[in-house]
C-alpha cells in the first residue's frame, strides 16, 4: 500500500475516533438539570376531577398530561430543539437554518404561493377526512369552526355545548381535547388572536366564557355596565390582539380589554347590530346592521369616523374585509362587495353614498356566513337556511367558481365557513354533526 494511501486511512480513521469521543462526551454531559420526585406521582385525581377531558390514559404519569397540555397551546417540541436529532449526529448548524424553516411553512405561505395569483373557473379543492372525525361530540349543528393562529389546531362546537380541539393533518385529524360548557348553549366560538385562549358566547345569557390553553382553566365574563337582560351575542377579537368586541342589542357594541376581561367603553350605533369587521391592523372596524348605513369606528379613539349609505343595501347579516374589499351579506341572499371602506376620511355625522362593485345573488337565503381567506382571492359564503347553500367566489374578478360544491355532494346547511390562517385547508359545519375539510392544492401551507 503506498504510504499516500495510508496517510489518508489514518487521518480518516482518527477522524472518526475523534466524533466517537465528542459524541459520547455529549452524552455524558446531557443530563437532567435536576430530579423531582413529583414527576413520577401518578394524577388519577387531577384527571378526573379537571374540567377538561385530556383523553388521559390509565395509570398516565403527571408530566405526561403536562406535556400534553403544553403541546396542545404552543406546539409540540420544535426540530431543532429536538435532542435526539442532536445525538443523530446531525450538524447544527445546516440543522437549525432547515429547521427554522420547516417551522415557518406552517404559519407563512411560501414565494411561490405568494407570486402566482388564483385564476377564475375551475379550481383544486378536495374534500379530506372529516375534520371532527376522531370526536363526533360536538352536536348535531356544527356552528362554530376556527383554526389556531400558529399552529395546526381545529376547534369545533356546536349545539351540544362541547369545544372539541382537533389537530389538523388531513388525513386522521386526532382529537387532542373535549371541552364540556354546562348549561351553555354554544352559538359562537373563536380563538384569541395570540392562541393562548378561545372565546365562547351563546346570545342566551349576559355573560360569555374565556378558555386558557395553558392551565385549561374556565373564566366567566359578564359587562359589568350592562343591565340583566342584555346577552352576549357574538364575539371577534381584534387583529391587534388589544380588544375583544361583543355585540350586544339596540346597537350597542362592548369593548373589553383582551387581556383583563374588563369593559373598556361602550359604541353604539343607530339600530340593531348584526356583524362587524377590522381593517388589517386592527385600527379600524366595520359595523352593520338593520338599517341602510355602515359606521366605520376608529378603535384607537373609540369613536365612530365615517358613515356610508347604499340604498340598495337591506338588513345586513354579515360583513367581511380583505385587503382591496369589503363584502356585506344580507337577508335576502344577495352579497354586496365594495371597494376598501377603511382608507376614506370624512365629517360625521353626513352620511357618503357608496355603491357596490358587484351584487352577488347566487344565494337565494339569508347570508349567514361570510369569509375572506388569507390571500384575499376567494370569498366564501353560505346560508343556513337551504341545502348546499354554499359558494366560493373568485374575489378579483367576482365570478363564482363552478366546480364547488361538488356535483351530487350534500352538505347539508351550512352553518359556519373557515380557512385555515395560509389557506391550505377550509372547513364547513353542517347540520349533520360533520365539520367537513377541504384540502385548497393552491395553497401549500396551513
Amino acid at each position: 500500500m503506498p504510504v499516500e494511501d495510508m496517510d489518508n486511512m489514518e487521518v480518516v480513521s482518527h477522524h472518526v475516533e475523534e466524533e466517537d469521543v465528542d459524541t459520547k462526551s455529549l452524552k455524558s454531559e446531557l443530563v437532567p438539570a435536576w430530579y423531582d420526585s413529583d414527576d413520577d406521582i401518578l394524577d388519577e385525581k387531577g384527571i378526573k376531577s379537571r374540567r377538561v377531558n385530556l383523553e388521559a390514559k390509565p395509570k398516565a404519569k403527571y408530566e405526561d398530561r403536562l406535556h400534553q397540555t403544553f403541546n396542545l397551546a404552543f406546539g409540540p417540541t420544535p426540530k431543532w430543539a429536538d435532542l435526539e436529532r442532536v445525538l443523530s449526529g446531525r450538524k447544527a448548524n445546516n440543522s437549525n437554518d432547515s429547521d427554522d424553516d420547516e417551522d415557518m411553512d406552517s404559519r407563512q405561505p411560501s414565494s411561490d404561493q405568494k407570486s402566482t395569483a388564483l385564476a377564475k373557473g375551475n379550481f383544486e379543492i378536495f374534500r379530506v377526512v372529516d375534520l371532527n372525525a376522531r370526536g363526533r361530540e360536538e352536536g348535531r349543528l356544527i356552528r362554530c369552526i376556527d383554526f389556531h393562529p400558529k399552529h395546526n389546531v381545529g376547534l369545533v362546537a356546536g349545539n351540544s355545548n362541547v369545544v372539541g380541539l382537533y389537530t389538523v393533518d388531513g388525513t386522521k385529524n386526532p382529537l387532542h381535547q373535549s371541552i364540556k360548557f354546562e348549561k351553555f348553549e354554544i352559538r359562537n366560538a373563536s380563538f384569541s388572536t395570540c392562541g393562548q385562549e378561545f372565546y365562547v358566547s351563546s346570545g342566551l345569557f349576559n355573560h360569555f366564557y374565556t378558555y386558557d390553553m395553558n392551565s385549561g382553566t374556565i373564566k366567566k365574563t359578564r359587562p359589568c355596565s350592562t343591565n340583566s337582560r342584555e346577552t352576549i351575542r357574538k364575539l371577534y377579537p381584534s387583529p391587534d390582539g388589544q380588544v375583544l368586541v361583543a355585540l350586544g342589542h339596540h346597537g350597542d357594541i362592548y369593548l373589553y380589554s383582551s387581556r383583563s376581561k374588563e369593559v373598556i367603553t361602550t359604541l353604539k350605533m343607530n339600530g340593531e347590530v348584526s356583524s362587524v369587521t377590522f381593517n388589517k391592523d386592527g385600527s379600524k372596524m366595520l359595523s352593520v346592521g338593520d338599517g341602510q348605513d355602515i359606521f366605520c369606528w376608529d378603535m384607537k379613539n373609540r369613536v365612530c369616523c365615517a358613515k356610508y349609505t347604499d340604498i340598495s343595501l337591506q338588513y345586513a347579516t354579515q360583513v367581511a374585509s380583505s385587503d382591496n374589499n369589503v363584502a356585506l351579506g344580507m337577508t335576502s341572499g344577495i352579497v354586496s362587495v365594495y371597494d376598501n371602506l377603511f382608507n376614506e376620511k370624512q365629517d360625521v355625522p353626513s352620511a357618503v353614498q357608496v355603491n357596490p362593485l358587484k351584487s352577488l345573488q347566487n344565494l337565494v337565503t339569508s347570508v349567514s356566513s361570510l369569509k375572506f381567506n388569507s390571500t384575499s382571492e376567494i370569498l366564501a359564503m353560505g346560508s343556513t337556511d337551504k341545502q348546499n347553500a354554499i359558494r366560493l367566489v373568485h374575489a378579483p374578478s367576482l365570478t363564482v367558481f363552478p366546480n364547488f360544491p361538488f356535483l351530487n355532494a350534500d352538505y347539508g346547511r351550512p352553518q359556519t365557513i373557515a380557512f385555515t390562517p395560509n389557506s391550505g385547508y377550509m372547513a364547513v359545519g353542517g347540520n349533520k354533526g360533520i365539520a367537513y375539510l377541504f384540502r385548497l392544492k393552491k395553497y401549500e401551507n396551513y
